[in-house]
């Protein structure tokens, strides 16, 4: 029973980021080659959505590690609050997320709705969010 506890952590470990509980870059890319696999061919179009928390540094060197992570905490929660469970977030890196809306059914380009949601409710001044929508062809 302990060896099967010890993997289960493993395999939390290795797929998740500590701070905020989303799946870290491991996780993410292990994800999105499952999500190839699945794609429908006859489907034009597929996002991913890379949000880049510009100027953490400058947070960080002005106002301390624990005011950085409260930053990257905060967009955390910003994100879990609007999207879907089903979809797939990541923190990438320590000021780079991304979030693959593919698996979420009926939902079209919401890429700039949703980096403009954020944005307007109450998102630190200092984040400035990138949204990269991509497509490609079968």
């Amino acid at each position: 029973m302990a060896n099967i506890v010890r993997k289960i952590e493993y395999v939390i470990e290795r797929s998740f980021d500590a701070m905020t509980g989303f799946m870290n870059r491991s996780g993410f890319e292990d994800q999105l080659e499952e999500l190839c696999r699945d794609l429908d061919p006859s489907d034009e179009a597929h996002q991913l959505i890379y949000f880049d928390l510009d100027n953490l540094q400058l947070v960080n060197d002005t106002f301390g590690r624990a005011a950085g992570d409260a930053v990257i905490l905060r967009f955390a929660r910003l994100l879990e609050e609007d999207l879907s469970r089903r979809a797939v977030v990541s923190r990438l890196t320590g000021d780079d997320f991304g979030w693959v809306p593919a698996l979420v059914p009926g939902i079209d380009d919401v890429g700039g709705t949703v980096t403009a949601e954020i944005m307007a409710d109450g998102a630190p001044s200092a984040l400035l969010l990138q949204a990269i929508s991509t497509s490609s062809s079968a």
